[in-house]
């Protein structure tokens, strides 16, 4: 069995060699947590062929970035403040200036867009998101280190993502991704998934030991 996350979704494979399993029943937990069977389950059982490798598809894998460059391989598109540099597969911001990383995107009125960043490094400071051009959206400030997870609804006139760093923040970013987000889409974050085969007779078979992912 393996997982992987990707935007909005997390893919299963299982190869199924029991004879017996005629279907198997997914589990998504926060990581590190204790798996409820009553609550914490996804959708139903999925039927399964012993012999054969099943795909499970938690969430909608539809979804597509709207950040090219969002790895910083380049600086493609990317628009920098002063203090900024992008080099080496991050986006590094020096102390001394606030000023802001931006790049255009194409964004619908009241849509919900999915924003997740990476940041290393940091000591001090901070970096706020936001979407300008016309009414502008703000996130919350991302003052440490690690994956940060957002949501931020476009208003009318918003065409541009911007990434504004504190005068103080000495951090850089090493990922940038924004998608547009669906009811279908899985939750944003780190989760360990589990499976329960499930026999001929509907009986559940012990879990399977955790495998986790970032479902971004």
């Amino acid at each position: 069995m393996t997982v992987t996350g990707g935007l909005g979704h997390a893919r299963i494979e299982l190869a199924v060699t029991d004879a017996e399993t005629a279907s198997v029943q997914l589990y998504r937990v926060a990581s590190g947590d204790t798996v409820d069977p009553d609550t914490d389950a996804v959708g139903d059982p999925v039927s399964v062929t012993p012999g054969l490798t099943t795909t499970i598809i938690d969430g909608d894998a539809t979804r597509v970035t709207l950040v090219a460059d969002g790895d910083f391989g380049s600086a493609g598109g990317w628009t920098l403040g002063a203090n900024w540099a992008i080099a080496g597969g991050q986006a590094q911001h020096t102390a001394g200036v606030a000023d802001s990383l931006t790049l255009a995107v194409s964004l619908t009125a009241g849509a919900s867009y999915r924003l997740a960043v990476v940041v290393t490094g940091r000591t001090a400071g901070s970096v706020t998101p936001a979407f300008t051009g016309g009414t502008t959206v703000t996130g919350a400030a991302l003052d440490a280190n690690g994956t940060h997870f957002l949501e931020l609804t476009a208003e009318t006139g918003n065409t541009t993502l911007e990434l504004a760093a504190s005068s103080d923040f000495d951090g850089a970013l090493t990922l940038v991704v924004l998608y547009r987000a669906t009811a279908a889409s899985a939750p944003a974050g780190a989760w360990d998934y589990h499976l329960a085969p499930v026999n001929v007779d509907n009986v559940r078979a012990a879990l399977t030991a955790a495998l986790s992912t970032t479902v971004y």
